[in-house]
């Protein structure tokens, strides 16, 4: 018998808004601290996406106890990249790192060591990753997706450079990547656990290291271990391989620091400064990935290839400070008018996603941020003032969608589809 019962509490909103149940076919300790989680569901996917998870029920933990988590009144939905081969051939797998606060590889705070796969968010919000690794029975989940802001351009060398937790999405390119005999190569940095130090809770974050390994070989792949050899200077790693394949895009994933740190590196050396970067980090609220292109050198973001700048930082739910481009509308009070005709008011200092939260509207979010797209909602009537990091210019120009946790609106009156 499944976990998630048709009377589940948030079963009606989650297949609503496009999620689908799927079940749990296996459970593998990659790590301390990481789990992976085999989905019934085999589609082929474009290399780097992900997928929005839910739980529709209040879970139980192994404890017998049931936490904080289940007194939400929407089901926690966190984002994580499918890391399985995109072809189809296996079943979908994601990868798990289990946190307190749903930290993943941030985008807005650079970790302390490159192998830190996390950093603090702040939030006090219930966890879903902690929540699907103490769960006693895991049997089945909703997912929605999969969504790709990562794209991998199969037709050239690729280098990829992952820290810790953020092989996920790179391990189903290069999978991608191996299968159709391209010239690629791996860097694989995380702390593994060190015996000598005799710190059995030191966290293992080199999950995928030894199949890799063993699949690809040394001429592929190259893992890092700080815990044994310290930091590496990712840039002069990359500009070793680069040289004999000056052709080649290098895509990467891991906290911002880390990121920038390989992109400063690189931009920094003559023979590297044009190398194109592709980069994934994520939300540290909702776990959701988003892509930076860039050059080496140009010490900024473009947007392309439904790619998103990252967040900048500032108070999570703060009205005007954590979405992207410039304000239309200013932050002047409006009223929103739902598809059955109800309206509620959104005040100067509020969201639209607060103010139909506290009107009792339930609807679904993650980050809170505009950075993940799961709050992505149907515009009816009115111009909306985009300042999410989602859309691209010509979707917002379009005005068909727009994410209601930061965006506002240009009328008084904006009608959404819900």
């Amino acid at each position: 018998m499944s976990v998630e019962s048709p009377a589940s509490p948030h079963t009606e909103l989650l297949l609503r808004a496009g999620f689908t149940p799927v079940a749990v076919t296996g459970l593998r300790r990659l790590g301390p601290r990481v789990l992976e989680l085999t989905l019934d569901r085999r589609e082929p996917f474009s290399p780097g996406s992900h997928i929005e998870v839910a739980l529709a029920t209040e879970p139980i933990p192994a404890t017998g106890r049931r936490e904080a988590a289940g007194t939400t009144a929407v089901p926690l939905i966190r984002h994580y990249s499918l890391s399985s081969d995109p072809t189809g051939a296996t079943p979908w797998t994601i990868a798990v790192q289990d946190s307190q606060a749903d930290t993943a590889t941030s985008c807005t705070q650079a970790a302390a060591d490159p192998a830190e796969d996390a950093a603090a968010s702040g939030s006090a919000a219930p966890s879903l990753s902690h929540t699907l690794h103490t769960i006693a029975q895991l049997r089945e989940l909703f997912i929605r997706g999969p969504r790709n802001n990562f794209h991998f351009r199969a037709a050239r060398p690729a280098y990829f450079v992952a820290g810790g937790i953020g092989i996920t999405p790179l391990r189903s390119m290069l999978i991608f990547a191996a299968g159709l005999e391209l010239n690629w190569h791996l860097l694989y940095v995380g702390r593994g656990t060190d015996s000598s130090a005799g710190d059995s809770s030191a966290m293992d974050s080199l999950a995928y290291a030894g199949e890799l390994l063993t699949a690809f070989g040394p001429e592929h792949v190259t893992i890092w271990d700080t815990a044994k050899r310290g930091r590496p200077d990712l840039a002069a790693e990359a500009a070793a391989w680069l040289g004999g394949h000056p052709q080649a895009l290098v895509y990467t994933c891991g906290p911002a620091g880390f990121a920038d740190a390989l992109r400063a590196g690189l931009a920094a050396r003559p023979e590297t400064a044009q190398t194109i970067v592709e980069s994934e980090l994520f939300d540290p609220a909702a776990e959701g990935p988003q892509a930076v292109s860039a050059g080496a050198g140009s010490g900024g973001t473009v947007q392309g290839d439904a790619a998103a700048p990252a967040s900048q930082p500032g108070a999570q739910g703060a009205v005007g400070t954590t979405g992207g481009g410039a304000s239309a509308g200013g932050n002047l009070p409006f009223t929103v008018e739902l598809a059955d005709g109800r309206t509620v008011p959104v005040g100067e200092g509020e969201s639209i996603l607060q103010a139909l939260t506290g009107a009792g509207v339930r609807v679904l979010s993650s980050c809170q941020r505009g950075t993940c797209g799961t709050c992505e909602t149907r515009i009816l009537a009115g111009r909306a003032d985009h300042r999410d990091h989602v859309l691209d210019a010509a979707e917002r120009e379009a005005n068909e969608t727009m994410m209601i946790c930061v965006s506002r609106s240009c009328d008084p009156v904006l009608k959404l589809d819900l």
